[in-house]
């Protein structure tokens, strides 16, 4: 028995010295993916921490046979760091608050007048479902592909053909690269 998986038996019948010892093993590495994603130490320190509890208490979920340990602290990182990012209002982000806006007119770019959630109810059932799942609940390609069943190639030719289209709708609009950029962001990790 390995190290991870020792220290991961103790801590399911409670052991907070295993804890420490994990959270040494591991919070150097998962904070560098936090910090990649948030790219602020104070807030990638926060939610590190909220990382490490959420694995205290769902540790009983965590499954060696699905997966290494590495890669289960690591969807939970990534989860709750995306939550924290979309909690988040663009002010409280960066303190220069121009480099969130882009206007169309006068008016605020924003999701209403966007209408994204409308362009991409119109697209095809094969490439909406496909955005849905990576733009609006977060998924990987990865997730994705586990998820619908198809191969992880057919992902990402169908995302590229549904970036394509919401780039032509958004084309007169001048935020054709916003929305690529959007979804092709949304999909990294």
């Amino acid at each position: 028995m390995d190290k991870t998986s020792y220290l991961i038996k103790q801590i399911k019948s409670g052991d907070h010295k295993a804890f420490e010892e994990l959270y040494k093993d591991y919070s150097g590495a998962v904070y560098g993916v936090i910090l990649k994603m948030v790219k602020n130490q104070d807030t990638a320190s926060d939610i590190l921490q909220d990382v490490f509890t959420k694995a205290w208490k769902k540790i009983n979920t965590y499954n060696p046979e699905k997966g290494r340990f590495y890669t289960w602290i690591y969807r939970i990182a990534r989860n709750t760091t995306i939550n924290h990012i979309r909690a988040q209002k663009p002010e409280n982000l960066t303190g220069d608050v121009s480099v969130y806006e882009t206007r169309i007119g006068s008016q605020k770019l924003n999701d209403e007048t966007l209408d994204l959630r409308g362009k991409v109810a119109q697209l095809e059932q094969k490439y909406r479902e496909i955005v849905e799942l990576i733009y609006f609940k977060g998924f990987t390609q990865k997730e994705v592909q586990e998820q619908l069943d198809i191969p992880l190639g057919t992902i990402k030719t169908r995302l590229r053909k549904a970036i394509k289209t919401l780039g032509e709708v958004y084309k007169d609009k001048g935020i054709q690269l916003l929305i690529a950029f959007i979804l092709i962001w949304t999909t990294n990790g």
